[in-house]
């Protein structure tokens, strides 16, 4: 039994020939998954939060920022009318529209309405962990 699978092993690779990666190949691409990862997403405390302002339509423009999560208030500056927020991170956020909107939002990703939509102006974030500030 033995045999027949390393006999299989040995007529699957010689098939495979130039399509099997050498390991050398394989370490540079996961350098450059992690570099890309590091650029993508930057490193959050546990005591921050990563809120998505989302606008209308199928591909909706939006935009992140990085909260401290100590309960004080911040100004959000981006005019874009937002439809959609969400928030990720241990911690309970409350957001400000410049018509008056006001949206509570969890940190589990999901995303909460804004109705209508509109331009978000201010917001506060509270962390639910003990270890935090505020």
């Amino acid at each position: 039994m033995k045999i027949i699978a390393v006999s299989t092993a040995i007529i699957l690779l010689a098939t495979l020939g130039d399509a099997v990666p050498s390991p050398s190949s394989l370490k540079a691409r996961a350098g450059e998954a992690i570099a890309a990862t590091r650029q993508v997403k930057p490193r959050q405390s546990e005591c921050d939060a990563t809120a998505t302002f989302y606008g209308a339509g199928p591909n909706p423009p939006s935009f992140s920022m990085t909260i401290t999560a100590n309960g004080s208030t911040f100004a959000i500056t981006d005019p874009l009318s937002v439809s959609d927020i969400s928030v990720i991170g241990i911690v309970s956020c409350a957001f400000i529209g410049i018509d008056g909107s006001d949206v509570e939002v969890n940190g589990d990703g999901s995303e909460v309405a804004v109705g209508p939509p509109q331009a978000q102006v201010a917001g506060t974030c509270f962390s639910l962990l003990e270890a935090c500030p505020g």
